[in-house]
């Protein structure tokens, strides 16, 4: 071949190769720049922001730009490339003097042809872009995008809400935070001004805990946000409630030892509004006697301070009732230890009252009422002296109301005790003054 013919035939191939750049340059637009892929290692080609297109596969392995990153800024980097490109991205620091020896600081290589990266920098400089193509068969055209943000405002906190009470060890918030440029990176809380912060990673609008000084009463916490680039946003004196006291079992109903009504509902009392650990149906259980278990409705009060058990079925005289409730909380998590079991005896009331009818010199006349269902029981006379309660007689109840004569003892009150039975429940008559 003559030179003349080479001559004329490298004088077309230029002059296709820059016809190709210049009609890439067309279809994508005004601000899309055509770029040398020869330049395959550190330095590279310097670029702003801005898109351009190249080529790697095949030959040409990598393409390699440098781009410098003012201070406070958002860099994004991402490239597309056409239909079957396998394309990567690889970042590395100004201190980095060849792709193949240095380590990227962060990369996106997944399958495919697109690919993106973004990364904060709080202090400037100069960052090399590897384009690498993994395609061997051919090359492949890519497009690449590159833009820098500034970012010169901090985060902004949208919303705080604390719980309304928490404990010192665990004080809780939902906290939205944004930051459009840098995005919003890190959380932290501060009880004192100028104490020292604890910073942990922010994950959107969620719950975030911290703990304080221990101690009731209301505090005041400062919440702070970090973006990616160290702005900080604060959002100070929001109170907070702390209690660290577990609520207090009041009391329990009904008093006493016995269930007079088949269907008797039995209540816990306590000194703030609590939740059961867990629920009511498992932290409630109920047996007879024979621990066969018991059937029965348990409640939260409204005014979540009561607890109550209403059994479905009728209780039989004579049958035992035994409840145990496992630990409760307040509003701040404290949780009591564990309940004392609480067992009733189903019982039938009764009822017995005593009176001084009359007197002589030697004897007194007691007239003794009780109720029906002590008719035929056998009770007990008893007398006060200085001494205390003493016996005196024993006496069958042979009607509702009868009469009984007692010798003048030193004494100055008198009362009638029946000490219960199986079914019937004890009673004991209120005192009634002797004659002197």
């Amino acid at each position: 071949m003559s030179s003349t013919r080479r001559q004329r035939l490298a004088a077309t191939a230029l002059i296709a190769f820059v016809l190709s750049i210049s009609t890439a340059s067309l279809l994508l637009g005004p601000n899309v720049q055509a770029v040398r892929a020869s330049v395959a290692d550190i330095p590279g080609e310097t670029i702003t922001s801005g898109n351009f297109v190249g080529l790697v596969g095949g030959d040409i392995v990598d393409a390699v730009y440098r781009i410098r990153v003012p201070d406070s800024s958002l860099l994004i980097v991402s490239i597309t490339g056409g239909t079957g490109a396998e394309l990567g991205i690889y970042l590395f620091d100004q201190a980095a003097t060849s792709i193949l020896t240095d380590t990227p600081f962060t990369s996106s290589a997944k399958p495919g042809g697109i690919q993106s990266v973004s990364t904060q920098f709080r202090n400037g400089q100069t960052v090399f872009i590897d384009v690498n193509g993994r395609n061997v068969d051919r090359s492949y055209q890519f497009r690449l995008s590159v833009v820098v943000l500034v970012d010169s405002t901090p985060p902004v906190i949208r919303s705080v809400a604390f719980d309304a009470v928490s404990r010192s060890e665990h004080v809780c918030a939902y906290i939205d935070a944004v930051d459009t440029i840098s995005g919003v990176k890190e959380i932290a809380f501060s009880e004192v001004s100028g104490g020292e912060l604890f910073w942990e990673a922010y994950s959107g609008n969620e719950r975030y805990c911290t703990s304080v000084n221990p101690g009731e009463g209301s505090r005041s916490i400062s919440v702070l946000v970090r973006n990616g680039i160290g702005l900080v946003a604060v959002r100070t004196k929001l109170s907070v409630v702390v209690d660290d006291t577990p609520p207090e079992l009041i009391g329990t109903l009904p008093v006493g030892d016995y269930l007079y009504l088949g269907r008797t509902p039995i209540t816990w009392v306590f000194s703030e509004r609590i939740r059961p650990v867990g629920s009511l149906k498992t932290a409630l259980v109920v047996v007879d006697q024979n621990s066969n278990r018991l059937t029965g409705t348990a409640t939260l009060s409204k005014s979540r301070k009561k607890i109550t058990w209403m059994p479905s079925t009728v209780r039989p005289a004579g049958s035992i009732v035994i409840l145990s409730l496992s630990s409760v909380a307040d509003d701040a998590g404290n949780q009591t230890d564990l309940l004392s079991t609480l067992m009733y005896t189903r019982k039938n009331r009764t009822a017995i009252r005593v009176s001084a009818a009359s007197s002589d010199a030697t004897h007194v006349r007691l007239q003794i009422t009780g109720s029906a269902n002590l008719v035929g029981k056998t009770v007990m006379i008893q007398v006060k002296d200085a001494r205390g309660w003493g016996d005196v007689r024993v006496v069958v109840l042979k009607n509702r109301s009868t009469s009984v004569r007692i010798p003048r003892v030193l004494g100055d009150k008198v009362r009638i005790v029946w000490v219960g039975s199986e079914r019937l429940a004890p009673s004991i008559s209120a005192p009634a003054l002797l004659p002197r």
